[in-house]
């Protein structure tokens, strides 16, 4: 949740004083129950570097 709050900021060029804990929340629903059902496939991407994993992507698929 934490890098989707990310994106949404960066995509919607809002500051970090913005409240984002109810987006943060149904969004967390959405996830939880798509994902369960197979409605929504994620993808993230780590690169591993001196034994450190460092998150460098992410991406998912919405099935309709």
């Amino acid at each position: 949740m934490r890098t989707r709050i990310v994106v949404l900021r960066a995509a919607n060029k809002l500051s970090d004083d913005v409240d984002m804990g109810a987006v943060e929340e149904a969004a967390r629903r959405y996830y939880e129950q798509a994902l369960a059902s197979g409605e929504y496939a994620a993808i993230l991407v780590y690169d591993e570097k001196d034994g450190k994993l460092k998150f460098i992507g992410a991406g998912g698929v919405s099935f309709y």
